[in-house]
């Protein structure tokens, strides 16, 4: 059957190549556009996946890392002092204004860091290190975000609320979910830039148990505080990115544009291979004439879907490469996972075997008598 199959795919060279090049652009549409989903998501919780602390503390109700609230600076004692509670971060987070060099502004998100205390954040540096961020005025930029603020090298003078700031550091590929860039400062330096923060608040607190206590016990203590909300890490993650995938419509144009890719490469699969076995409908009736059963025809048929779904496939996760490469030197990221490389090889077996549906009913209605007409 198999040989069957390879034989009419390859009669038609033409035919073949059309049906290949549908493929290779579905499969580049939607890695292109998983890809791209799965990099808003890491982004939309990349600050709170990459903190080490299991626990956040926030205010009421926050949808969103960037959407914070403030929390009175009592809470950090109260905290502390919850059984269980080995290690407390402040973090402050918070919309400010970028003056780059040329005098124009741009908006970015000040992320206040608890040095003192051993932050993670942020967590991997193109220049500078956590060091250089403890001398007054000094403030981070990332290494994507350059030339969008104005190109300010190591030690350069910028303004930030209408305050003076230096840039001390540049972070490596450490980028938010939405347009504006992180800026990463000390705490005492984000509550002098800060103009919504007052000295003392905080916006989120980052908790660490004790050796040998358990996050569920911990986290049944502080849910005890009054007027705020306690989650694990992965739960904020999560409201983070449930937020922007569903509350603000990305996830609806990235799976819209997804299902379109792999309606288009269905299309011209199936076409083709409708067109393919209505050029042989006598030889399928010969095969039926001579004892060959309805199940025989559907396996040629099958293996000519997925003769084109393995040959279109691997051309295809070879050119999301490529597209993602471009796509970095646009500082678009296109986040290509080991798992997203094997769910779409099923994917496009799963799509060229639909495609074929339509010629498998066709085959099932053929009379054998036709091949004597």
């Amino acid at each position: 059957m198999f040989r069957i199959a390879l034989k009419n795919i390859l009669h038609d060279r033409v035919r073949m190549v059309a049906a290949l090049l549908g493929i290779v652009f579905a499969v580049v549409l939607v890695m292109f556009q998983f890809g791209l989903l799965s990099d808003f998501l890491r982004n939309a919780s990349a600050i709170i996946d990459h903190s080490g602390a299991p626990i956040w503390v926030t205010a009421p109700s926050v949808a969103n890392f960037e959407f914070s609230g403030e929390l009175r600076e009592s809470l950090d004692y109260q905290v502390l002092a919850t059984p269980g509670v080995g290690r407390v971060e402040r973090l402050i987070m918070t919309f400010v204004r970028f003056r780059k060099p040329n005098g124009s502004y741009e908006g970015a998100q000040l992320v206040g860091v608890d040095l003192e205390r051993g932050t993670r954040i942020p967590w991997a540096f193109h220049s500078g290190s956590h060091e250089d961020l403890l001398d007054p005025e000094s403030i981070t930029i990332d290494l994507t975000d350059l030339e969008k603020l104005g190109s300010p090298g190591i030690g350069d003078y910028v303004e930030v609320n209408g305050r003076r700031a230096r840039i001390a550091a540049i972070t490596a590929n450490v980028r938010s979910f939405i347009a504006s860039p992180y800026l990463f400062a000390s705490l005492e330096n984000a509550e002098r830039y800060a103009e919504r923060i007052e000295t003392g608040e905080t916006s989120y607190l980052l908790v660490t148990p004790s050796p040998g206590r358990g996050v569920e016990e911990v986290l049944a203590g502080l849910r005890k505080l009054q007027g705020v909300d306690v989650l694990t890490a992965s739960d904020l993650g999560r409201r983070s990115q449930e937020y922007w995938i569903f509350r603000t419509g990305a996830g609806f144009a990235i799976g819209l544009s997804t299902v379109l890719g792999l309606v288009v490469g269905t299309v011209i699969v199936g076409q083709t291979i409708y067109s393919s076995t209505m050029d042989r409908l006598k030889e399928f009736g010969t095969l039926k004439a001579i004892g060959g059963s309805n199940v025989h025809l559907y396996a040629i048929i099958t293996w000519q879907a997925i003769i084109y779904a393995i040959a279109g496939y691997f051309p295809g996760i070879a050119a999301s490469f490529g597209l993602a490469r471009l796509a970095a030197l646009a500082n678009t990221g296109i986040l290509i996972t080991p798992l997203l490389i094997a769910s779409m090889f099923f994917l496009t077996v799963g799509m060229c075997i639909v495609a074929s549906l339509l010629s498998i009913v066709r085959v099932t209605r053929l009379e054998p008598a036709m091949v004597f007409k």
